[in-house]
């Protein structure tokens, strides 16, 4: 299964990111199926702590508009 992820650790960020890190991984549920789960862990500091919400539904969003084109892209290659 580790074989099946992959972590992008945010660097040289702003002071106010005191972690920024997103873990994708793959899941077999059959055959020829897999689901694809995104982690992200946004931690911010101080006051900016009150958008981390905001921060990971956004980046939620996003993710689901790369998994469905990457959906998309898998299916027409197969």
């Amino acid at each position: 299964d580790r074989d099946r992820s992959l972590t992008f650790e945010g660097v040289g960020l702003p002071r106010i990111v005191r972690r920024a890190r997103e873990t994708q991984s793959v899941q077999a549920t059959g055959p020829d199926t897999s689901t694809v789960v995104f982690e992200i862990l946004f931690d911010l500091l101080g006051l900016f702590s009150a958008f981390v919400p905001v921060i990971q539904r956004r980046m939620a969003r996003t993710f689901t508009e790369l998994l469905s084109d990457s959906k998309s892209y898998v299916g027409a290659a197969v």
